[in-house]
């Protein structure tokens, strides 16, 4: 029994020992090698001269021998190569796969290849190379595999090829935010003229300035500029630098600027990420106020007492069916207060009676309101479209008025300036002005608007000249659908339920949610916590980023207003999770189709979303493989990357694993270094103390019987 019980014990550690040797493998959850740069277009030696390079992103060697790579071909993936025996990447490291030594008249490579294989071959459109694990496990993907590549380029004729590279935070490699085309060259042949960095750290993201279309405006109106498109394709802060043309300048990403004169001014916008810069500029044309057409009639609100017809009841009065002879009269943009009495004033100045057709008043490029076909608007009178009948927002800062006929034709067209509080621009006889005496519906009154005056306090050594100060734009009360339809610059006044706090999806950056939509919002510092689930106030400017409008929250403009119970996450299938429910909370479910890095993508049968786990979050993701089913709660982000859904918090990601397999996540084998010498000695010490034991089985049953048969 004693030798059976020591026996045991030895053959357990002769189990257990090798697997806790210090050279023993071991599995480490997420990426860990990433294929980190492609030079798919081949170089100015040849075009065949192409490499890829992986990426270890451990402070541990691994071990990457019989690991593999693919690439699409005809739709599918076939075979690429396969990485010898022996072969590893050092910690933190760099391995190089080149289709030729480097050495080769057909190479521009200064670097010696880790591996040669004249089976490195990479497509100039459709790439995507995969890589996987000794066990075939998918470990990373490079390209989504349609059109043309994400990053890199060439230039045959000027001998200029730059390689693809991976940003530093790798992310998924198939989404072309995550790649950047090389912006320097190292590790080539003397005279290349190659860009890329074979072997070493790769170059910087060059920043991709975004200055906007070009504007127009008159001399004394905000003309707003909007850089915020600008990206860095490594997400790095940006420095932003305007140049207005007439020697103004601004270091905002979306300044406001006024134009003393007027001209045609190139403005040049320049954004940096502290290492490289890039260039985009816009025209700015600026003309002076607009001349008017005379109005030809007497302005009233009946028909004029004087004209030949009226009290002629034989007079037949002709109507025509389109808006042919109205103009704009009168724009209120920026009544006292909450903006909500705003309206646009047309005129029938013709010298008939009109029954308007479907035309249509324009308050900006995308708004517009179609007046009521059949509307009967008589000679001489006056028509008010009021916001709450129209929805129409006008921009405090200034816009373009249009009114369109049902044909397309323009009838009039007004431009206003900065407007002042409880100021129109109305036309008064044959000239438009700002007076502070609105007449929706009636004869337009002139009284002109108190001009800011400049005092001068003098001293016995200074003279100091003091300018009133500027009275801050009113916010206007809009609901979270319109924020999508306002111009950036419009301040506005919104209220929801808080569905992500600040710091969980980014540093400032919070949602908050109603029954018509939801919305991004960016908070300062020194404003009071909020948390989920309580209805906040919000006065802040529309700002636009990546095509989408999100508020940024003045100073002392968010107000706690009450606790209310969380909104409930709307359950959607998969394929259904698009830009209509951006900003929104939302909630899914379905099998892992593929797990790399912060990205998960899930497929309920209906069709692919992918879900992005946020650093700033401190999700772990749990460990996942293809067949998982994934429940997912989070915030629908809409960016240059698509549409994507961003859990909260941990609790936002729940894994339910297939009954039977692993649950150990795609990945590689890690290798450590060896094991030390004294490690060594006591593992062979424990084999033969082994070994002496299984020997001495046999020789102590036959001493047993021996004496027995003595006895």
């Amino acid at each position: 029994m004693r030798y059976k019980i020591f026996s045991g014990i030895v053959s357990f550690v002769l189990l257990v020992v090798p697997i806790l040797r210090a050279d023993a493998p071991v599995r480490a959850d997420g990426q860990t090698v990433v294929i980190n740069e492609l030079m798919w277009m081949g170089s100015s030696a040849s075009s065949a001269d192409e490499w890829i390079e992986l990426r270890n992103l451990t402070d541990q060697a691994v071990d990457i021998s019989g690991w593999s790579l693919t690439k699409r071909s005809s739709g599918a993936d076939v075979p690429m190569l396969t990485i010898p025996t022996g072969k590893s990447i050092l910690p933190n490291g760099y391995f190089l796969i080149s289709n030729y030594v480097n050495t080769s008249a057909n190479s521009t490579l200064n670097v010696v290849p880790d591996v040669v294989n004249t089976d490195v071959a990479l497509s100039n459109s459709a790439l995507q190379i995969k890589l996987y694990n000794v066990n075939q496990q998918l470990v990373d993907m490079a390209d989504d595999g349609v059109g043309n590549p994400l990053a890199g380029s060439y230039d045959s004729a000027k001998k200029m090829y730059a390689s693809m590279e991976r940003n530093p935070i790798p992310g998924d490699g198939t989404i072309a935010q995550n790649w950047h085309t090389a912006s320097r060259g190292t590790g080539f042949k003397l005279n290349a003229t190659e860009l890329g960095t074979p072997g070493t750290v790769n170059s910087n993201g060059v920043p991709v300035a975004h200055a906007g279309t070009d504007q127009s405006g008159i001399v004394g109106q905000n003309i707003n500029f909007d850089g915020s498109d600008s990206v860095d394709p490594e997400m790095q802060p940006l420095i932003f630098a305007w140049d207005f043309g007439d020697g103004g300048t601004s270091s905002d990403a979306t300044p406001s600027y006024v134009y003393a004169a007027a001209g045609a001014y190139t403005v040049t916008l320049t954004v940096s990420d502290g290492t490289d810069s890039a260039v985009d500029t816009l025209k700015a044309t600026i003309a002076d106020a607009p001349a008017v057409a005379p109005v030809p009639a007497p302005i009233s609100t009946t028909p004029n007492p004087s004209s030949p017809e009226e009290g002629n009841d034989t007079a037949t009065l002709s109507a025509t069916t389109s808006c042919l002879g109205l103009h704009l009269s009168e724009i209120y943009p920026n009544p006292p207060g909450v903006d909500n009495d705003e309206f646009i004033e047309l005129i029938n100045d013709s010298d008939e009676d009109i029954v308007t057709g479907a035309c249509v008043v324009f308050s900006s490029a995308t708004r517009s309101y179609k007046i009521p076909a059949g509307t009967n608007v008589a000679r001489g009178a006056y028509v008010s479209l009021p916001k709450t009948q129209t929805h129409l927002t006008l921009n405090n800062g200034g816009t373009t008025v249009r009114l369109v006929d049902s044909d397309g034709t323009e009838l009039d067209r007004v431009v206003y300036g900065t407007a002042k509080e409880g100021a129109s621009w109305a036309k008064v006889g044959t000239t438009w002005s700002w007076t502070t005496k609105p007449t929706p519906g009636a004869k337009n009154i002139a009284v002109a608007v108190p001009v800011a005056t400049t005092t001068k306090k003098s001293t016995t050594t200074t003279t100091k000249t003091t300018t009133a100060k500027k009275t801050e734009t009113p916010a206007q009360a809009v609901t979270l659908k319109d924020i999508q339809e306002l111009d950036s610059g419009d301040r506005v006044a919104i209220e929801g339920i808080v569905t992500v706090p600040r710091d969980a999806l980014g540093s400032t950056v919070a949602y908050i949610q109603s029954d018509d939509g939801g919305v991004n919002i960016t908070i300062p510092n020194g404003e009071p916590t909020i948390q989920v689930g309580q209805k906040i106030q919000v006065t802040g400017t529309v700002r636009l980023k990546s095509g989408r409008r999100y508020v940024s929250v003045a100073a002392k403009g968010l107000h706690v207003l009450s606790t209310v119970t969380a909104l409930t996450a709307v359950t959607m299938a998969t394929d259904d999770v698009g830009v209509e429910q951006a900003d929104q909370l939302v909630h899914v479910k379905g099998v892992v189709a593929l797990a790399s890095g912060s990205t998960v993508q899930i497929d309920d049968g209906s069709g692919p979303i992918n879900v992005y786990i946020k650093s700033s979050t401190g999700i772990v993701r749990p460990k996942m493989k293809a067949g998982d089913t994934v429940d997912v709660t989070g915030i629908v982000g809409v960016s240059t990357s698509g549409v994507r859904v961003l859990p909260r918090t941990q609790n936002d990601l729940h894994v339910e694993q297939v009954l039977g397999a692993s649950t150990v996540a795609p990945t590689q084998v890690i290798t450590p270094p060896a094991a030390s010498k004294s490690q060594t000695l006591w593992y062979w010490s424990l084999v033969a103390l082994g070994a002496l034991v299984a020997g001495a089985k046999p020789m102590w049953r036959k001493f047993r019987e021996k004496k027995k048969a003595t006895t």
